[in-house]
Order: structure tokens, then C-alpha cells, then sequence
């Protein structure tokens, strides 16, 4: 079917420029009612064409230079670009609708093509025209199928959240106090067992680690950060981060909570030290994975505990092209200005073309190995 064209002729009785629109003569009412008709459909149809300008510029790379030139000189923030191209790549000419406006696309773009369907569906309109959602109905929907609401904890899941927290708290504490604390973990381990059965829940029969319940406000040390740099050659974009951790990464743009990382899009030279609580770690990976796959994220530095038993480091190592251990516990700094090393080490991926680089920034930091493409592409989700 041919798209239709807008405003390739001059609108009955006014004049559109570059300056805004004017009155030719004396428009008449329905002179006037079409052209606002005209202007919305243009208004539309121009986040969707800019999208598919940038797409279609992005996929002529003999074009190179030039095409990063003409980006940089268009009118409007990177940002904003980026959601266009974003929104445009997940939604082919087929699936979008004409009678929802390119906003609802983007509450919904992070979903799967059915689920993305299934709500513009929903709040699609009725007889007089509105959609039957408002934007926020249907932000509220896209969030539940996005984060499924948390099961109820149980007593044994209760418990190993517990031993999470001293955990924690072992490696922040004064050292006489560590001995004794390690202790109390250890009489934990001994009262908590992993479970041959699963009992109350199935998430009970979890490795220890995918129980983790995480710190999500410990921030990267500088060393890391600045190898981290020097392996991607700058630092484009940190998804999960805030103004006082982004004084020491120092990317372009970064994304806080209230941002909400997991629903806007990635690109360029990604670095990413994610929440470590479980539910969270996992979509931030499959998250990354996403944009990987689709172009969008050149290269990436990922910071993550060593969970090599569960399924969000499988696909992470997957994705990666090379893997550092550090040489001894990252020491984490918080808001307060104090510092704290968890008891369980710590894995830095690296994601991209360069992976020797990558090893040679890290080599004071600690040992690694280029990952054989045979292994990481053989590697699948093991929970």
C-alpha cells in the first residue's frame, strides 16, 4: 500500500515556512480545519522520519564520516535522536498505527512484538476517535508485563537475604569485628543449606548468589572506571548510575533510578556496573544483550559479581569477547565517602571488537583471557 505524502504542496489558504504558519488572504473555516488536520498527521509522520532518516543512514556505513557529520549537525539533542531511531527499529512500517500516536509506540517499545501489539490493541480507539488509555494507562501496563510483580518471600528466601546482608556488612565492618561476623555467616550457611528439594518456592533451589539481594548504591573506584576508559577509547554511556558516580565515570550521558535505564535506549561505548539484586542484574544483562544484538552499543565494559552458576553470567559471558578476574575484592565507595569490599569477587566482561586492548587497560587490575568464540557462542542460560 502507498504511504500517503504530507505537506508536499502548499496548504489551501495558508502559507508554512521555516518561521511558522501564516494566513494566506482569508482562509475560509474548512480551509482552516484542513490544515490543522495536516499539520498534526505532519507532526506524527516526522518522529517516525526521523527515525527511519537516521536508520537508513546508519545502515550506509561507506558513507562513514559523513553520516556522522550530518547527525551531529541536525537540530535536535542526541537523546532525543537516539529515541527516534530506537523507536523506529522497533516498530516495522506494518505494525504502526495510524490512529495512535508515536508516543504510545514508545511506552511500548522495549516489549516483545506481540506483547507491543497486544496493548496498542488495548488502547487503541473507539468510535469518537481518543484512545481508550491515556499514556500513562499504558505505561502502568507495559511496566507489569516489563517487571513481574515479586512473589511473596518465604521463610527459607527470607533467611538467605540475611546472610546476604551480613555478607555485606562483613566487608564494611572494622577488621576486629570480621572474624566474629564471618562467623555468624558461617552458622548461617550450616542452618540454611542448599536445598537438594525446593521447598515453599521454587526460587528456594536457586544457587546462593541468584538469591543475592544486592547493594544497589555502591559506586565504581576510579582505577576501574579509568581502564574502563582506556579500553573503549571514552565512555558514551553509563545505563544504571547517578550525578555523584558519574563525577568519577565521567560518560557523556548517564541514566538514573528516576530515568529508568531498562526502558530508554543504549548506544556507542556502554559502560555498566549494575544493580546487583537478582531480579534487577538479569534485565540490565538481557538489556545490554538487546541493544548488542541490534547495533546500537558498539562496545561495553560490564562490572558484576562472579555468579558464574547462574543464567545471567552465562549470557553475559556469551556476549563477551574477552573476561578479567581483579586481583584481589573491588572496594566499592558510597555516598558517605566510605568504602566497603564485598565477600564475593568480582568478573569485568568486555563486549566489543578490541578485546586485547580491553586485557592490556585491565592488566594491573587483574588477570583475563580472550573468551574463544566457540565457547561463548555454545554457552546458554542455565537459570
Amino acid at each position: 500500500m502507498t504511504e500517503p505524502i504530507l505537506l508536499t504542496s502548499p496548504l489551501s489558504g495558508f502559507i508554512l515556512s521555516s518561521r511558522g504558519l501564516h494566513a494566506d488572504a482569508d482562509p475560509s473555516l474548512a480551509q482552516w480545519e484542513q490544515a490543522g488536520e495536516a499539520l498534526g498527521r505532519g507532526q506524527g509522520a516526522m518522529q517516525w522520519a526521523i527515525g527511519d532518516w537516521l536508520l537508513y543512514g546508519e545502515g550506509r556505513r561507506e558513507w562513514g564520516d559523513g553520516y556522522k557529520a550530518a547527525v551531529a549537525r541536525f537540530d535536535r539533542k542526541y537523546q532525543t535522536l537516539l529515541n527516534h531511531k530506537w523507536v523506529a527499529k522497533g516498530f516495522e512500517f506494518s505494525r504502526r498505527r495510524e490512529n495512535l500516536p508515536w508516543s504510545y509506540h514508545a511506552e511500548v517499545v522495549r516489549l516483545s512484538p506481540a506483547d507491543q501489539d497486544r496493548l496498542l490493541d488495548e488502547a487503541a480507539p473507539d468510535g469518537d476517535g481518543r484512545p481508550r488509555l491515556s499514556r500513562s494507562e499504558l505505561r502502568e501496563r507495559a511496566r507489569k508485563i516489563d517487571r513481574p510483580a515479586e512473589k511473596p518471600p518465604t521463610l527459607i528466601s527470607l533467611m538467605h537475604k540475611i546472610h546476604d546482608v551480613l555478607t555485606d556488612a562483613a566487608g564494611q565492618c572494622p577488621p576486629e569485628h570480621v572474624e566474629h561476623l564471618q562467623q555468624y555467616v558461617e552458622q548461617l550457611s550450616g542452618e540454611v543449606p542448599e536445598m537438594a528439594e525446593p521447598i515453599g518456592d521454587a526460587d528456594d533451589a536457586k544457587p546462593h548468589v541468584a538469591r543475592n539481594s544486592g547493594n544497589n548504591e555502591c559506586y565504581t573506584p576510579a582505577a576501574i572506571v579509568n581502564a574502563a576508559r582506556e579500553a573503549l577509547g571514552g565512555l558514551d554511556l553509563d545505563p544504571a548510575s547517578c550525578e555523584e558516580a558519574n563525577a568519577v565515570v565521567r560518560a557523556e550521558r548517564f541514566y538514573a533510578i528516576a530515568d529508568d535505564g531498562l526502558s530508554l535506549p543504549w548506544a556507542g561505548r556502554v559502560f555498566l556496573n549494575p544493580p546487583y539484586s537478582t531480579d534487577l542484574i538479569s534485565q540490565f544483562i538481557g538489556k545490554l544483550t538487546w541493544h548488542v544484538d541490534a547495533g546500537d552499543v558498539e562496545a561495553a565494559v560490564v562490572l558484576v559479581n562472579n555468579a558464574t552458576e547462574t543464567g545471567w553470567f552465562a549470557d553475559l559471558v556469551a556476549l563477551s569477547s574477552a573476561v578479567v578476574f581483579p586481583y584481589g575484592r573491588v572496594r566499592f565507595w558510597k555516598p558517605a565517602g566510605d568504602t566497603g569490599s564485598p565477600l564475593q569477587g568480582q568478573a569485568i566482561a568486555y563486549v566489543g571488537p578490541e578485546p586485547e586492548r580491553f586485557l592490556e587497560a585491565f592488566a594491573e587490575i587483574g588477570w583475563g583471557a580472550v573468551l574463544a568464540k566457540s565457547l561463548a557462542s555454545s554457552l546458554s542460560p542455565s537459570a
